[in-house]
Formats: C-alpha cells, structure tokens, sequence
C-alpha cells in the first residue's frame, strides 16, 4: 500500500505517486492525508486510461464508459470531473496536430463520464436492471435530509398516536425519559435500522435480555476493563521496572514476577487480537474466582509495603518511581472495581424500558418501510442493499460478470469512509478481478472508521 507522501509542489508527480501511476496488473491501495495529492493521482490514473495510444480498448467513447470512479460525496464527485476535464484541455493544448481531435472530442464526451457516489452508481445500475432488481425503474431516491425528515414525521406520528390511546409503554417511556430524550433514543436506534432484525427483538424479554447484558458484561466488558489498565501509563512503568527485578527482597521478587505475569499477558492479548473478545486472556483465574481475584492480585503486586527497604533497591531512584506508579496503578484499580459489578435486579426493570423503546423504534421502521413503497422510493441504504442482492451470490455470476467486463478500471476516492457493505458492493463489480489491476483506491488509513482493507 504505496504511501503518497507529500503535498504536489510541481505539475509533475512525486516519485511515489508515479509508482502508482504507473503499476499495472495489479490493484492498488493508495495510502495518503489531506493534501497530499489524493485527487491529482485519481485524475492522472482516470486519464492514463483515455491516452490515444492506450493499448487496452478500441475507441474514445468505449475508453470513456469503461473507466469508473466513485466518491465519497456529490462535491467530491464534481470536482473530480472538473480536475479530469482541466486536464484534458491542458492535454489538447499540448497534443500534436494528430490528436487534437481525439482530445476535443473527449471533452465534449466528459459530462458522461462515470463519476459519482456510490449511492449514484447503484441508483443507475438498478434503473438499469430494474427487472432483475424487482424494481421500478421510476423510483425516486431520498437524499440523507428527505430521510431524516420522513423518519422525523413518522417518529412524532406514532407517539402522538399511542399517547392518544393512552398506551401504557408509551405513557411510562414519556413519564420516565421526557418526550425530546425519547425521540432521541429512537432516532438513535433508526439510524442504524438495517444492523437490526426487529423480529428477533420482537422475541425478547426483559428477563432474557438482562441475561445477555449479564453475559456481556462479563465476556467483554470487564475485560476490557482489565486490558486497558495494560495502557494506562503507571501500570507501564511498573511493567518496565518489574521486568528489571531490581530489589532482591524475595517479597518484592514475588510481586515483580507477579506484576509481570499479569500486565504482560493483557498487553501481549491486546497486541495480537486488536478488538477481539478478552474473556479468554485470564480464563482459568476467571473460572476460579472471576476477573475481581485479577484485579485483587495486581493491587497485591503494585506496592512496596512489606517488601523491604530502598537499601534493597540497586537504585533509588527506580524504587521511588516503582512507588509513585504502583500508587496511581492501585487507584486506577480501585476506580475499575467500582465499574466492575453487574446488578440483575437494576438491570431487569432496566431492560423492560429498553425492549419499549425498541418496540417503538420497530413501529416507526416498519411505518417508513410502507411510506417508502406507497411512494415508490429508495433511501441510500436501500439503493446499496438492492445493488448488493443484485450483484452477490451464486445465482448471480452471470449479470456480475457482464457488469464487471464492462468496467476496464475502478477507482475509489476516500476509500476509509466506506462501510462493509460497500466494500463488498465494490468487490462484486470488479467481479473476481479486485486483486488483478481492475481496483485503484485512495484512502487515509489514519481516519479509518472501518479497518482499511
């Protein structure tokens, strides 16, 4: 993944930008940051593909639809296009007598080049193939704004409505949580709507779902807990000092080897599953007394009472600073245990408000489902899940593979801000050609919201 490295200071490209331009037959993840010539190495690759000597397609119009490049936004989307037609007018003033031409023409051609979002892209590909799709081919799409305010209407609709009918879940949300802290917990929920199933929380108690807070809470939560004292700074400089071992009281060699034991293990569990459940990093101590019998014998360990004197210290100034860290190491300590109990009888009236909200939350999704289609039209999720079940699966290799023979290069700008979804969306259209030179992506791996693949 080729870094590009600094800002454009020259017409020409740096020489790691030009490694990227010029890289063939394989795909590449441009890694860079803001100002560093993201959208000039776009452009000079989208054009690579348009040169009149370009070996790879038979003429200018065919050149043109076979290269596409999707954006994270319609601004974006525009200033892209405009970059790529500034550059060929530089070429047509440029060219020999013999391709001036060919440029001309390409301007004129350029308002049909394939520069959009995403989203635009997979509203065209539907339109295109609405019978497959089982869709309209006149649907309309609700921009993130006409969503938010159809959700917003639907939202004040259904809790007028059961405020009306003096329903009892709706009164005791209301009476609980004030009516602007309820739309907001709702909206909360729908904005993440297509990551829930609705019919399995319909299926829910609030005993049950106490249960699975209980088992999540000390699966994952608390041992989160524990692994983040594994940052915290004391616990490193008690870390780095214990493996010295430099008192040779036995008590302090116990509480050293101790310390070491505990804190390496957590640090090491974190460096080799990122983001991966911790519940196994302690489990036979879990199984024998629970993570508190953890934190107990860490505390245990960070200190220098009952361990001699600082004559037993091969220097001063390491057992003061041992001191100091073990000291902050055990409030820190104190401050997880205080967050490290789980209560079932606050969590079971707890989850009965809970499963109401989601009940409310279900209703009002449901409702915008209906609008949507009494309407006839698509939100941006919709457009990508349609895309998804038009171009994934088995049964559909032969319309993916007719799509992607069409596509000579995808280019993809800002690729950290795609979700899952549209990662998948952006192999399907290359087919089984994303590794092969058919993908060029652009992206800041440092601003990645999603691991950067």
């Amino acid at each position: 993944m080729p870094t590009v490295g600094q800002r454009m200071s020259s017409p020409g490209p740096t020489e790691q930008q030009r490694r990227a331009l010029e890289a063939r037959g394989t795909s590449i993840a441009v890694s860079a940051g803001a100002g560093c010539g993201k959208t000039f190495v776009l452009t000079e690759r989208f054009l690579a593909e348009l040169q009149p000597d370009a070996p790879q397609s038979r003429g200018r119009r065919s050149r043109l639809s076979q290269v596409v490049a999707i954006t994270f936004t319609e601004r974006a989307a525009r200033e892209m296009r405009e970059r790529i037609r500034s550059a060929c007018n530089r070429r047509l003033r440029k060219c020999p007598d013999a391709e001036t031409e060919y440029w001309l023409e390409l301007v004129r051609d350029l308002d049909s080049a394939r520069v959009s979002t995403i989203h635009s892209f997979c509203a065209s590909l539907l339109r295109a193939h609405a019978v497959e799709a089982r869709l309209d081919p006149r649907f309309s799409v609700l921009d993130g704004v006409q969503a938010g305010a159809l959700l917003f209407t639907l939202t004040d609709d259904v809790l007028r409505d059961r405020l009306a009918e003096r329903q009892e879940a709706a009164i005791s949300l209301v009476a609980r949580f004030g009516l602007d802290r309820l739309r907001a917990m709702i909206a909360q929920l729908l904005a993440v709507r297509q990551e829930i199933d609705w019919e399995q929380w319909r299926g829910e108690t609030a005993e049950s779902l106490a249960a699975r807070w209980e088992r999540f809470f000390r699966e994952d939560a608390l041992p989160r807990m524990i692994a983040r004292l594994a940052d915290f700074p004391a616990a490193k400089t008690v870390l780095e000092i214990a493996l010295q071992g430099p008192s040779d009281h036995p008590a302090m060699r116990e509480r050293f080897a101790a310390l070491t034991e505990i804190l390496s293990k957590i640090k090491n569990a974190c460096d080799s599953a990122p983001g991966e459940p911790l519940a196994g990093v302690f489990a036979s101590e879990a199984a024998g007394g629970g993570f508190t019998d953890i934190l107990s014998a860490l505390r245990e360990a960070a200190r220098v009472q009952g361990g001699g004197t600082k004559k037993n210290w091969s220097n001063v100034d390491e057992y003061e600073r041992f001191k100091d860290a073990a000291s902050d190491l055990r409030k820190e300590i104190d401050r997880v245990e205080q967050r490290a109990s789980f209560d079932p009888a606050a969590a079971r009236p707890a989850a009965e408000l809970s499963l109401m909200v989601i009940n409310l939350a279900a209703e009002i999704a449901e409702q915008y489902e209906r609008s949507k289609r009494e309407m006839a039209v698509l939100d941006f999720n919709d457009l990508l899940i349609h895309a998804r079940r038009l171009l994934v699966g088995a049964e559909q290799d032969a319309l993916r593979k007719r799509l992607a023979a069409q596509i000579r290069l995808l280019l993809v700008d800002e690729f950290q801000d795609t979700d899952p979804l549209q990662v998948e969306l952006v192999k399907a259209i290359c087919d089984n050609e994303h590794l092969c030179g058919k993908l060029f992506l652009v992206g800041d791996y440092k601003q990645s919201i999603y691991r950067f693949r």
